[in-house]
């Protein structure tokens, strides 16, 4: 949900954040300038949801989870960005896709990234690089297997590959939540993390296909 008013919060102390640790004239710009701004710009995003918005973690409800047609015995219930910016609090799913809402918006291409019961997010770092990737047919069909959803990525060894290249930037969404936790040590715990790796979104590849609700 780009479009949401969590958002909106969201980048209003953002962006002083954003001139603190680039240049007071700085701005939200996608890939408008260079990589390392855009590492700043999700930098300032990181330290707007630890700092001035405080956000907490809370576990997944154990209850069981109810849909339209039927009951499921596990599960939980997906809080959109502007719940967990009002309530301050949320599931590592939930705040992966905070963060993805909130870097989607400034058009800067976000990967939701899901490992054996946990969930976090990277960023393409290079506008050109996430280009490249999804315009060549052979890389495309190597690093997934399930034709239906071409902005999936299934390889473990792809994700790590782009990483190394600085193609990608991956992020411990959960991190938000240590007021004692930097950008860095969010960064260093994701890469850890992709051991139990199950597979990628990549938010702006699905866009062809599937648009935001709001």
């Amino acid at each position: 949900l780009p479009h949401c008013s969590g958002v909106q919060t969201v980048l209003d102390s953002a962006t002083e954040k954003l001139k603190t640790l680039t240049n007071p004239t700085a701005a939200f710009d996608g890939y408008q300038t260079d990589s390392e701004h855009v590492m700043k710009q999700v930098h300032a995003m990181f330290i707007t949801l630890r700092d001035v918005l405080q956000l907490s973690y809370i576990n997944p409800p154990g209850s069981p989870v109810y849909t339209q047609d039927k009951k499921l015995a596990k599960g939980q219930k997906v809080r959109f960005c502007n719940e967990v910016v009002e309530y301050k609090r949320g599931t590592c799913h939930d705040l992966a896709l905070t963060f993805a809402s909130v870097i989607e918006y400034v058009g800067i291409h976000c990967l939701v990234i899901l490992v054996r019961g946990h969930t976090f997010f990277g960023f393409w770092v290079d506008d050109n690089a996430h280009r490249d990737f999804w315009s060549d047919p052979y890389a495309v069909m190597g690093h997934r297997s399930s034709s239906d959803k071409p902005w999936v990525i299934q390889d473990k060894d792809t994700i790590l590959n782009l990483h190394h290249q600085q193609s990608l930037c991956l992020v411990e969404s959960t991190y938000v939540t240590d007021r004692n936790s930097s950008f860095e040590e969010a960064c260093e715990e994701a890469l850890k993390r992709m051991e139990q790796f199950d597979c990628a979104i990549d938010v702006a590849q699905s866009r062809r296909e599937v648009q935001p609700i709001a």
